[in-house]
């Protein structure tokens, strides 16, 4: 049985994960502004998003499996197959 996977490439992510970086600094930066509950909301949801496309890097965590008579997708470590 012949197999393929593919994973996607870790250029097409990288904004995702300088974006949340940036996110999460200038919600830091808010904070010492003076300007605490808004900054609070902004570097949380930057840290939850650095958090997600880290893992979302990772090795493993996506892919797409192609074989001779079914096909394999993982997201999140999750995976599904269709025959």
């Amino acid at each position: 049985m012949r197999e393929i996977t593919f994973y996607p490439g870790k250029a097409k992510q990288l904004p995702g994960f300088l974006g949340s970086m940036l996110f999460t600094a200038t919600g830091i930066w808010m904070v010492y502004e003076h300007d605490i509950f808004f900054g609070h909301l902004v570097y949380l949801f930057g840290g939850l998003t650095f958090v997600g496309s880290v893992i979302m890097m990772l090795t493993g965590a996506s892919y797409l499996k192609l074989r001779d008579d079914e096909f394999e997708f993982g997201r999140v470590f999750r995976k599904h197959c269709v025959k």
